[in-house]
């Protein structure tokens, strides 16, 4: 089952031209999920051509509910969390986590050269560390 949604949302959002890369993240990554653990989704876009309206028609389809303007825009969930949404498909909640690629590049690149930033990010009370954008 579990597997089956995500192939849905990858297949869907992966006819978008400006989706450069899905990725599953979270505990399902790491294999410490429990049969109740939600399923995290990255999606790497391209800013230039992203298009938020296109993306929520195809929440608004997957979602059981079918529940409206599911995800949000860049930058609606701060600086370094860019933005993404909250599903719930077949019963599991399935996050949707947004990531400009041309930024994760520009972090890559700055990381290599030892350049890593401390970050206010609501909802991480230590900091965001930049390098965690990668």
């Amino acid at each position: 089952m579990v597997d089956n949604i995500i192939k849905s949302v990858a297949e869907k959002l992966s006819s978008l031209s400006y989706i450069e890369g899905i990725v599953l993240g979270g505990s399902r990554a790491r294999g410490t999920h429990t049969e109740d653990s939600d399923i995290d989704i990255g999606i790497y876009y391209n800013s230039e051509s992203f298009d938020i309206n296109t993306i929520n028609q195809f929440a608004t389809k997957l979602d059981d509910e079918h529940r409206n303007n599911l995800v949000v825009p860049p930058g609606a969930w701060g600086d370094w969390i860019n933005g993404g949404g909250w599903l719930v498909i077949n019963g599991y909640h399935v996050d949707l986590i947004l990531r400009d690629i041309k930024r994760v590049e520009q972090i890559m690149k700055d990381t290599e050269h030892g350049i890593v930033t401390a970050n206010y990010q609501t909802g991480h009370p230590h900091g965001y560390i930049s390098a965690m954008y990668r």
